[in-house]
């Protein structure tokens, strides 16, 4: 998952999805677009689902 907001805000985006499903695997990323890896770049990019 990954949270553009305020991250002390991202608990209620994180439990909302576990409530959809428990077993879902989620990846929470503390965004800072300087410091982000080639591959999260990729995984954002490519797996992205907004909601």
């Amino acid at each position: 998952m990954v949270h553009w907001e305020k991250f002390e805000d991202s608990w209620r985006a994180y439990d909302g999805l576990r409530e959809i499903e428990p077993e879902m695997r989620i990846n929470l990323l503390r965004v800072d677009q300087n410091w982000l890896t080639a591959d999260q770049l990729w995984q954002i990019e490519h797996h992205l689902v907004a909601v």
